[in-house]
């Protein structure tokens, strides 16, 4: 099912109302935007926190590790508690990644 603007919607969801009846492991479109709206800050705030304590114990110079195998892994856990939807899952462990590798570049210049 299809709103007037073109966001799938799950079936119950009504886009006009802010409650939403779609289930919480299975988000409509709006809902996962949503939702990643309130809690990218939070994915942002565990990834620099991630990188510090990184860069606490191991003194390696270099890029943040790609994003990917054991780092996105690593992210994944960090971010497990946010949500049980697969869609915004991976979007706050993208998020993460991004800014454990932006503060990782930072500390690597100080």
């Amino acid at each position: 099912m299809t709103s007037s603007s073109s966001v799938a919607v799950t079936p119950g969801c009504d886009p006009a109302i802010v409650l939403c009846a779609c289930a919480r492991d299975l988000l409509c479109d709006r809902c996962v935007a949503d939702t990643f709206a309130q809690l990218c800050g939070v994915a942002a705030c565990r990834g620099e926190a991630w990188a510090g304590s990184v860069r606490r114990r191991v003194p390696a110079r270099g890029p943040w590790p790609a994003h990917g195998g054991r780092e996105a892994e690593i992210a994944r856990r960090k971010v497990t508690d946010l949500t049980r939807d697969t869609r915004l899952g991976e979007l706050l462990v993208a998020e993460l990644s991004c800014w454990a590798a932006k503060r990782w570049a930072q500390l690597d210049v100080m």
